[in-house]
């Protein structure tokens, strides 16, 4: 994944949560992404598979797969290349916000969520699969994420 990868800077806060926080790292081996934003800039920074510098000999933040999003811009990942999300897409700009539900009572754009299985299949704009050759597995990554 690392050749699919933004090979930039990540601004990453001292404070930074990983998926999976607050457990230890012995326990937390789930998918471990992390998301860096920059409200200034309105770009986000989206890493799968991070370690702190605690945890690596070198003392250096780690992660498998990088993913830059700069949301002033309409652009998608290159077919085929994976991005945090298995599908190739931004896992920020898939979620849903509070004040979405709350105050506005509306949500306008595509919802990120996951499934155990899914098909090694997917449809633009999604970019990558990380499925099984199996039309009964479960969905494709499809209209956004699966």
């Amino acid at each position: 994944m690392r050749g699919e990868s933004d090979a930039v800077d990540v601004p990453i806060p001292d404070n930074q949560v990983i998926d999976g926080d607050p457990l230890p790292p012995e326990l937390n081996n789930s998918d471990r992404h992390l998301i860096a934003y920059d409200k200034d800039h309105n770009i986000a920074y989206e890493l799968f598979n991070v370690h702190r510098p605690a945890e690596e000999p070198d003392n250096q933040w780690h992660a498998d797969s990088e993913a830059v999003w700069d949301f002033n811009k309409n652009s998608f990942r290159t077919p085929d290349y994976t991005s945090a999300d298995a599908a190739g897409l931004s896992i920020l700009a898939g979620l849903v916000r509070p004040e979405e539900v709350y105050d506005q009572g509306i949500i306008t754009h595509a919802i990120r969520f996951t499934v155990p299985h899914s098909r090694n299949q997917y449809v633009y704009p999604a970019s990558h699969q990380a499925g099984v050759n199996d039309a009964a597995a479960g969905p494709r990554m499809v209209n956004g994420f699966a």
